[in-house]
């Protein structure tokens, strides 16, 4: 047989009008210059007039491929009509998602001779894919957290229906994460109601939202609005206030994403997985995209609560407070009530120390809830290390949190590379690209802890989180203290695969809303997607070979259930545990 003759077909793109209706996944062929689309025929094949079904790769126009195209026809239609035949042709990503379906009709005779002659094709979005609708309205008001505290709920409606989004707030916090804007009147909730946040949604940005022509499917199109109408770095009290923000960018997400249950997670895995860095729109559903790769996520039960969640018998998020003298002491309550239940080697420790609560002047003073307690008795950070070490070495520890201050980077940097577990940033990163990046370069840490209103918008999320995975980072998405009952990080997990959540005790609605959320997206997916497990650190990302191998209530702990083929069985055995600690 010849050698293939290589042919190439040229088309100039001219970003189309913004034609109401048109199905955000086309929008995205707007942004590029010029397609090139690669043809392999076989010389033979133009000579017999035969042609079997062929691949295509879509290039930019420095020749980067982005996209791949593989015809779809049976062959009783192939042998009958030949080059002349219509055919559909399914494009996907780099990763084989299908984006968009191309179809041809029966091709004119008159053009037989010229088998690379370029027609017009139908373009068709896939199903799942619906077409972007005029927000008519954007409403916000305040609502009331797990903790009684007010928060910022917002409503959003478009001709599709209502969209609805609630903003967590957290007890612990980053003094780098972006600002809730609180109203601090004494007389009303304790200076902490959320007015002020909410007139700045209805009288300011709504209007203006409105007023932009923007389309609402363009998530990063409306965050960025969003952040430019702020114009602060940390979007806090002197203008809108991050709860704000936030609650307006996960009601447009929201809004994208609805009219399928369970679409939200493939709208995420759409948008930004693979080679598609450019493509910030579009959804993918489940039954069309029939994705293989997606991670049921272990979760990270909280089991005893400690620091500012503690000595309330319950903290805030569902977890066993009880009156223990060490942390050793706790660690040995954990290691007996799994011993108890039989579950020893199934489920795994974590603790979330949030040490920037009690470093004073470069040292830890683990007796800080005592108010006269004693300098001497600070440890420096090498010391605290080295307490580290020494729980890793006895205990079933798989992941820390937070061991060390907020700006204690030095330590964050020895310790990751002293200990073969998770290091995980979370006052250290809070979710901000910038010091995700610092953790990055100095090699602070291995995970990135993602809470969305950390940052304050969907799109600074996201990208915090692929900074994180395109250095093998894990990512564990995160609820805060203050929760509702939301979902959206249920399916936030489950769209990024990072094969990791931490969102309390199985023992509150607020937490339950979301475990109870993921149960039923493992009955949906009917078995088409793996839970996490032992490899709960990297998702579906690739993972070093290598890694194969305090005192009273000061720390949070955490049960990883890491021997389970289900998230059901999981659950079962973190519930069994649960009632274990409470005895």
């Amino acid at each position: 047989m010849a050698d293939p003759a290589h042919v190439q077909m040229q088309m100039q793109g001219v970003a189309p009008p913004q034609v109401q209706g048109l199905p955000p996944a086309l929008n995205f062929l707007s942004a590029l210059s010029e397609v090139n689309i690669h043809q392999h025929l076989d010389i033979l094949e133009v000579a017999i007039g035969w042609e079997k079904n062929n691949k295509y790769r879509l290039c930019n126009s420095q020749d980067q491929q982005f996209m791949y195209a593989k015809e779809d026809t049976d062959c009783c239609v192939r042998q009958c009509c030949g080059p002349a035949r219509p055919f559909t042709m399914n494009i996907t990503d780099n990763n084989e998602q299908p984006l968009i379906q191309l179809y041809r009709p029966f091709r004119c005779q008159a053009s037989l001779c010229m088998c690379c002659y370029l027609q017009e094709m139908d373009i068709m979005s896939p199903p799942g894919l619906s077409s972007t609708m005029p927000v008519t309205a954007v409403k916000a008001r305040q609502i009331f957290d797990s903790r009684g505290n007010p928060t910022v709920e917002v409503d959003l409606n478009t001709e599709k229906g209502q969209f609805r989004a609630a903003v967590p707030s957290g007890a612990s916090t980053g003094i780098y994460e972006a600002l809730e804007l609180r109203d601090k009147d004494p007389k009303a909730y304790h200076g902490k109601g959320v007015s002020k946040a909410v007139s700045n949604i209805n009288d300011i940005i709504a209007p203006k939202l409105l007023a932009s022509g923007l389309d609402e499917s363009d998530q990063t199109a409306v965050d960025q609005f969003l952040l430019s109408l702020d114009g602060t770095e940390n979007k806090g009290i002197i203008n809108f206030g991050a709860n704000a923000i936030l609650g307006v960018s996960m009601a447009v997400y929201v809004e994208q994403v609805q009219p399928k249950s369970y679409e939200i997670r493939f709208y995420i895995l759409f948008t930004i997985n693979g080679v598609l860095t450019n493509l910030q729109t579009g959804i993918a559903d489940l039954g069309y995209v029939g994705n293989k790769n997606l991670i049921l996520p272990v979760p990270a039960f909280n089991v005893i609560n400690g620091g500012s969640h503690a000595a309330c018998n319950v903290g805030d998020e569902g977890g066993f407070a009880p009156n223990i003298l060490d942390n050793m002491e706790g660690l040995d309550l954990l290691v007996q009530a799994i011993e108890t239940a039989g579950y020893t080697g199934k489920i795994k420790i974590g603790m979330d120390v949030a040490a920037s609560e009690f470093c004073k002047d470069g040292k830890y003073d683990l007796d800080f809830k005592n108010k006269n307690s004693n300098p001497k008795d600070f440890l420096s950070p090498e010391a605290l290390g080295d307490l580290y070490k020494d729980m890793v070495a006895k205990y079933p520890i798989v992941s820390i949190e937070d061991p060390f201050d907020q700006d204690d980077w030095s330590a964050y940097t020895s310790l990751t590379g002293a200990t073969p577990i998770q290091i995980v940033g979370d006052d250290l990163l809070v979710t901000n690209p910038k010091r995700v990046q610092k953790g990055i370069d100095i090699k602070a840490c291995n995970c990135l802890l993602l809470k969305v209103n950390q940052i304050g918008s969907i799109t600074e999320a996201i990208q915090a989180w692929k900074m994180s995975k395109d250095v093998s980072w894990g990512v564990m998405v995160s609820h805060r203290s203050g929760e509702t009952e939301d979902t959206f990080i249920a399916d936030l997990v489950v769209g990024l695969c990072t094969g990791q959540i931490k969102t309390g005790a199985p023992c509150r609605s607020e937490r339950l809303a979301k475990y109870n959320q993921i149960l039923r997206i493992e009955e949906e997916l009917a078995g088409s997607a793996t839970y996490a497990g032992e490899k709960f650190r990297f998702g579906i990302y690739q993972y070093p070979s290598s890694l194969d191998k305090c005192y009273g209530e000061k720390v949070r702990y955490e049960q990883f259930i890491l021997s389970s083929n289900s998230l059901n069985k999981c659950f079962e055995i973190g519930i069994g545990n649960l009632r274990n600690c409470t005895k």
